[in-house]
């Protein structure tokens, strides 16, 4: 009895083995099947993109049509910059070329065709670079002034060398000190052309509501600030005029590259060498042993690939608190 007891019981234990496998190999199959396949998830990028960009003419041109004739050259103009600069960037951004075969290996998918898993890439960066230019022109094309209700209280400051430009903050009521403005007051900050006080763009805040300091070039065609979007991190943001317009120039080359685990950095212009040729400090905090790397670099900005390149770059100590 008790040998026919052990060997049903190892029957039924061997039928669980079993089972359990047959269940694994079953979730692991779904697993397979539940993920997008190299040319599905190709041809619903291309897709997204497609619709971004068709949305994105679609903006321009409604845009274009309430310009008037020589704002409409302009407009047009700075169009086709970033478009020439976005493809650009779309073969040779270090981004599209990242493995994606790496990413289908974890799941035990088929290796697939490289040139295929570039194409995705590519329409992935295309389609968040697009999505990127229409929030840009909503925000520095669309006519701002009723955007907003009346401001009880306005600022005005960093005025431009020529004084036809200047920042121009908007509060709900008048803080205590109107030159350290409570970032909680602040309703809008936009950049405004004078003396009409006409709002020519928005103007990002900081992560705390408050204003950047802006940088202006001597003949007031390029403009820089730092925005802090999070306690660690600054973005640098640069502006080009085309007449009564600035076109926002790509920025992600304006940082040094730096070896280490980076906990915190922060990229800050200091002033404009020359027109085009933008100063720029850089604070790097490290994790573990918590040293910092501090650098001071320039970089020129290159109207044929339309980005900025470093051309000089030294350690120093720090300026920016941490």
């Amino acid at each position: 009895m008790e040998i026919k007891a052990s060997s049903r019981t190892a029957c039924v234990v061997t039928g669980a083995f079993l089972f359990l496998i047959a269940g694994s190999r079953f979730t692991h199959a779904q697993n397979q099947a539940s993920q997008p396949t190299l040319e599905q998830e190709l041809k619903e990028t291309e897709a997204g993109f497609r619709k971004s960009d068709a949305a994105m003419n679609e903006l321009y041109q409604k845009l274009l049509s309430t310009l008037p004739p020589n704002g409409q050259e302009q407009f047009k103009n700075a169009q086709r910059a970033w478009v020439k600069s976005r493809n650009h960037s779309a073969a040779t951004e270090e981004s599209t070329t990242e493995s994606y075969v790496s990413t289908l290996a974890e799941h035990d998918v088929a290796i697939p065709d490289p040139r295929a898993a570039d194409d995705l890439l590519v329409f992935r960066y295309l389609k968040r670079k697009t999505e990127d230019r229409i929030e840009e022109l909503k925000n520095n094309y669309t006519p701002a002034e009723a955007e907003n209700p009346p401001a009880k209280f306005e600022k005005i400051r960093d005025i431009s060398p020529d004084e036809k430009f200047a920042m121009r903050i908007s509060c709900s009521s008048e803080p205590e000190d109107p030159n350290n403005i409570d970032s909680s007051l602040i309703t809008a900050v936009k950049l405004v052309s004078l003396p009409s006080k006409k709002a020519v763009m928005n103007l990002p805040q900081n992560y705390s509501g408050s204003a950047a300091d802006l940088i202006w070039s001597q003949d007031s065609k390029w403009l820089a600030f730092s925005i802090y979007s999070g306690p660690r991190v600054s973005d640098t943001y640069v502006y080009h005029s085309s007449g009564d317009y600035f076109i926002q120039l790509e920025t992600q080359e304006l940082r040094v590259k730096v070896e280490g685990d980076v906990r915190n950095e922060y990229v800050n212009p200091v002033r404009w060498v020359k027109p085009g040729v933008l100063l720029l400090e850089q604070n790097d905090v490290f994790r573990g042993d918590g040293k910092d790397g501090n650098h001071k670099f320039t970089a020129s900005f290159d109207e044929k690939t339309g980005k900025f390149g470093i051309i000089s770059n030294k350690k120093v100590r720090s300026t920016v608190p941490h």
